[in-house]
């Protein structure tokens, strides 16, 4: 995300980075405070015949339990959704406008992939904070902490330098599979491909990530995931278009985490190339961490 909001890439596409930033912080602000006061109402009635000392420890009881599905533990697995902003809004919007709905959607913090189980335990401190104000200051706060860190990139001018912003999200190999001739592409996701995908066309990006997220939380599974037909989904997909789907699994496998992005256009050669994509999958070895 942070290398997709920069003073370079908004130059490129004629925008003004301040203006954009501006846009995306409001958003995610408005998102947070929006779902926080909902659920500032939702929960009034509760919080009013309940003692402040028993919210707490309710809160503090599901901050435990969240920090051990982060964990992995047990094999639990954080509940998420496979949709992702859609990245076909830079190319087809104002700075201003895709910064706003970007923000929008990041600040409500679980209409897009979840990571971390503090997320929902900030919906349930505004659930539980007695009223609509208390609720919205709660989600509010979540939206501009969500939001705050694009401004790191600030002083991205230049590639060189993007690289280094970009490179921590991404320390290991990127691994990509298709079923038609790739162009090169520097997207760690190939998220441009998207418009030249043909009936039947699949795509993978196969990721490796910050070690340390490994065997816990949203990685807690293990060994590399079967793609079926009845798991795509548009909504997982960055560039959203006309039969276009998608999913997104994170995983871990010898101590090393791993997300897999897989796009495709629907047509009837599909389940073969699903076919051949998995059984490529089974084919993959993976190194001790």
């Amino acid at each position: 995300m942070l290398g997709s909001i920069t003073p370079l890439g908004e130059r490129g596409r004629g925008s003004r980075w301040l203006l954009t930033v501006t846009a995306y912080v409001i958003g995610s602000t408005l998102g947070g405070a929006a779902i926080g006061s909902l659920l500032g109402l939702a929960g009034s009635s509760f919080a009013s015949r309940t003692a402040v000392t028993v919210r707490l420890a309710v809160l503090a009881v599901a901050v435990l339990g969240g920090l051990l599905v982060d964990l992995g533990a047990f094999g639990l697995r954080l509940p998420t959704v496979p949709r992702q902003v859609d990245e076909g809004w830079r190319g087809g919007y104002r700075g201003w406008v895709w910064g706003f709905g970007f923000g929008i959607q990041l600040g409500t913090g679980v209409v897009t992939v979840v990571t971390t189980s503090t997320v929902y335990a900030t919906w349930l401190a505004a659930g539980l904070s007695g009223g609509v104000v208390a609720g919205a200051v709660i989600g509010a706060t979540f939206g501009v902490v969500r939001a705050a860190p694009v401004l790191s990139v600030a002083g991205v001018r230049r590639p060189d330098q993007l690289l280094r912003v970009a490179a921590p999200a991404v320390p290991g190999a990127v691994v990509r599979w298709a079923n038609f001739p790739l162009p090169v592409t520097k997207n760690t996701y190939a998220a441009e491909v998207a418009d030249d995908l043909r009936p039947g066309d699949v795509l993978v990006s196969l990721v490796e990530l910050d070690p340390a997220l490994a065997d816990r939380g949203l990685y807690a599974g293990q060994g590399v995931p079967r793609v079926r037909a009845d798991e795509l989904d548009p909504r997982a997909i960055q560039a959203a278009g006309p039969g276009r789907l998608g999913v997104q699994r994170f995983f871990s496998l010898h101590g090393r985490a791993f997300g897999l992005y897989v796009m495709v256009r629907e047509g009837p050669r599909l389940e073969l190339s699903l076919r051949a994509l998995n059984a490529s999958l089974r084919s993959l070895t993976v190194g001790v961490g």
